[in-house]
């Protein structure tokens, strides 16, 4: 086939495929109906020939056909009528669509599989490092690989490990592969931190918000005293020797009694206008009793009266919530010290080393920091604090207690209102005193009773003779007599004469009472106390001076 007869079949078929599909779209529908009512028959005959035809030429080419020409219509004539069959074109056209989806579906379902195994590989790829299989090597299954869809993906598989190599990744240094590793930890560590930071920073608002508000207060209240804040105190304190709670109560409450004390009676010292601080002998206390001189001008008003002090001090101690009071708090006794005593005045430089020195747990404690204070108007104030604090101390023999008991009352002689305090606790029956500071004994079923020995009763009595301007001192001589006649009784352990603080109900006083702890009749019991009684020649005397 020479060009020519090749140009003129590219034409022939060219004008072919143009008739094909600019054919009036009615006109071809036409015909298409009037085809499709051809018999299959027919149309299979046709079909077979045309066949027959194309194979022919293909096989014999040039050689079956007269001239070129010829074969040229022959084999466009035969294209004609193949291609312009409808039924062909409608299967061709299926055929085509079909071989395509089924194409895509495929390739379709491949990806997928593959991009399954590769995500797998990927997650099990830490745990498979430390097995053989962690050098960068994605793990592919080639059976999954369709070779003649993928044969590029194929032929990347490494045929002795079966991997496929993953893209290399730029190497990380040491300090960035431990921030990776700790990532998620160093984020909630700074969670945490901004939290705390949010917290800490309203805890400091309102704490400097409540130290303006209190300083506003203070500033506001009128005091005799400077007013110092806590960066201006700097007091170094002894190394404690409190052993119990009850004994840092007791000292603290000591130690703020005299304390205030001190301050009373400097300020009472001078009261001229001349006083300086330089008149007394430590120049920081000096300096600290001018300027309550100065904030208190009518201080000479102040009457010289330690009842007055004691009975003010004691309200507003208790008041105040500092250690020792009523409202103190145990946290707060165990940060309770003496300070250092250098800057104070020599007296009570001394009651503060008495008080370092001494435990203050027991009764006895207390009686020697008594005895061993040698101030008269400190003596007062130490009693009348231990009328009102009996509970801190246990006595460890009932019958020191009771002489202390009379030490006390034989001390508060000059002092009636604290004198008739102590005498109630013998006077009055319903005296709780009497129970912490005397001996008891079982009289009945219903339990023990407080008792004193007679010389306290005769000490009572001879005190009460020495309150001459007193109202109260006829009642209080009956009401000795009156005990000492009726609640009297020999005891069998030592032969001494003791009296029972129990009250006038009889119920409470059996008849027979002193008979059964005698060991004798009632009336030999009544005769035996009243010889006692007559012996005793201080007794005798103050019974004659009151008639």
């Amino acid at each position: 086939m020479d060009r020519a007869v090749h140009r003129r079949c590219r034409r022939e078929l060219a004008r072919i495929l143009r008739r094909l599909y600019t054919t009036n779209r009615n006109t071809y529908l036409q015909q298409l109906k009037v085809r499709v009512r051809d018999t299959e028959t027919s149309y299979v005959k046709r079909l077979k020939r045309s066949t027959t035809s194309m194979v022919s030429v293909f096989r014999n080419g040039s050689q079956g056909l007269g001239a070129p020409g010829r074969m040229s219509k022959g084999m466009g004539g035969h294209l004609w009528q193949y291609f312009n069959s409808p039924f062909n074109v409608v299967f061709m056209t299926t055929n085509i669509f079909a071989f395509a989806g089924i194409v895509a579906f495929s390739t379709l379902i491949d990806i997928r599989h593959l991009h399954v195994e590769a995500t797998k590989n990927q997650a099990v790829q830490p745990a498979l490092a430390g097995s053989g299989h962690g050098s960068g090597m994605l793990m592919v299954n080639p059976g999954t690989i369709r070779r003649h869809m993928y044969p590029m993906v194929t032929t990347m598989v490494d045929p002795q490990t079966e991997r496929v190599p993953l893209p290399e990744l730029p190497e990380l240094t040491p300090e960035d592969q431990e921030a990776l590793e700790h990532a998620e930890e160093q984020d909630q560590t700074l969670e945490f931190l901004r939290r705390k930071i949010s917290e800490k920073s309203k805890e400091l608002a309102a704490a400097k918000a409540e130290t303006e508000t209190a300083t506003e207060v203070a500033t506001a209240v009128e005091t005799p005293l400077q007013t110092y804040t806590e960066a201006d105190i700097d007091i170094p304190t002894k190394p404690t020797r409190v052993l119990t709670r009850n004994s840092t109560d007791t000292k603290a409450s000591l130690f703020h009694m005299l304390y205030s004390y001190e301050i009373f009676w400097s300020l009472l010292q001078d009261s001229g206008k001349d006083a300086k601080a330089s008149s007394f002998n430590s120049p920081e206390w000096g300096k600290e009793i001018s300027e309550i001189r100065q904030n208190i001008p009518d201080f000479k008003g102040f009457v010289q009266n330690l009842n007055m002090f004691y009975n003010a001090w004691n309200e507003e101690f208790q008041e105040s919530g500092a250690v020792g009071s009523a409202k103190s708090t145990p946290q707060s006794t165990e940060n309770f010290a003496i300070p250092t005593w250098l800057p104070f005045p020599k007296r009570l430089q001394k009651s503060c080393k008495r008080l370092y020195a001494n435990k203050l747990e027991t009764l006895e404690d207390f009686q020697k920091f008594y005895e061993d204070t040698g101030s008269p108007q400190l003596k007062e104030l130490l009693r009348m604090w231990y009328y009102d604090n009996y509970r801190q101390f246990e006595s460890k023999d009932s019958r020191s207690s009771e002489l202390f008991y009379n030490e006390l009352l034989n001390d508060t002689v000059k002092n009636p209102p604290v004198f008739k305090k102590y005498a109630s606790v013998v006077l009055n029956p319903e005296n709780v005193r009497s129970k912490m500071m005397f001996s008891k004994v079982r009289v009945d079923k219903e339990g023990k009773v407080p008792v004193v020995h007679l010389d306290t009763m005769v000490n009572l009595l001879q005190d009460y003779l020495k309150l001459k301007d007193d109202e109260d001192r006829s009642d209080a001589y009956l009401r000795l007599v009156h005990m000492i006649k009726n609640n009297a009784y020999i005891s069998p352990v030592d032969k001494g004469v003791y009296v029972q603080l129990y009250g006038d109900d009889k119920t409470k006083s059996p008849s027979g009472w002193m008979s059964r702890l005698q060991g004798s009749s009632d009336k030999k019991a009544q005769s035996q106390l009243y010889e006692a009684l007559g012996q005793d020649e201080r007794l005798v005397s103050l019974l004659k001076e009151l008639h």
